[in-house]
């Protein structure tokens, strides 16, 4: 696949990675991908990517942010953070999970469910979290019209220190088996 057309003067550099090339951070660098139609999530989605970070701090991977609302991956004290804006009457953030560890690749996933209501979080293939998913509003009532920033939140906060690759959004759910498939 093609690399990101990442954008402003704080776009990353590219490095061999975990397949073929990926976004190399240094805690301040971050890109964008400007806005489409295609970033208006669903109710229903699946995120994931290749990590390989310095630290297991808080860090964004995939973020947008702007009104209606927001959704986004990380990590944040080695587990998978997930936000979603129309999760507020349960947690709009939320971090599950452990195992993400400095300087070792690890592919993460969170999938969102509306049918069941769920939030499943993943670490190399494996379940390490669930919670509640509540909202029933779609972003494609109430579409998104700011860029999705790789690497920090829309301002700058949160930047990732390492390596993203293979960043992929999903409107669908992949099942654990799934999920465990492409792990290995």
């Amino acid at each position: 696949p093609a690399d990101p057309p990442a954008v402003g003067s704080t776009a990353s550099n590219f490095t061999v990675a975990q397949f073929g090339s990926a976004a190399a951070f240094n805690g301040v660098q971050f890109g964008s991908v400007t806005y489409t139609a295609l970033w208006d999530r669903p109710e229903t989605y699946t995120l994931s990517a290749w990590i390989k970070t310095t630290s297991a701090g808080t860090q964004w991977i995939l973020v947008e942010q702007g009104p209606p609302g927001y959704w986004g991956l990380g990590i944040s004290g080695g587990g998978v953070r997930h936000i979603d804006s129309r999760d507020s009457l349960a947690n709009p953030d939320v971090t599950m999970g452990t195992g993400v560890t400095a300087n070792v690749w690890h592919q993460i996933h969170v999938v969102r469910n509306n049918s069941t209501q769920e939030r499943r979080f993943f670490v190399d293939g494996n379940l390490v979290g669930t919670a509640v998913a509540v909202s029933t509003d779609s972003f494609f009532t109430h579409p998104i019209r700011t860029p999705v920033y790789i690497g920090a939140d829309t301002a700058g906060a949160g930047t990732f220190n390492g390596t993203i690759d293979e960043i992929r959004v999903l409107d669908s759910v992949l099942s654990d088996e799934d999920i465990k498939l492409e792990y290995l």
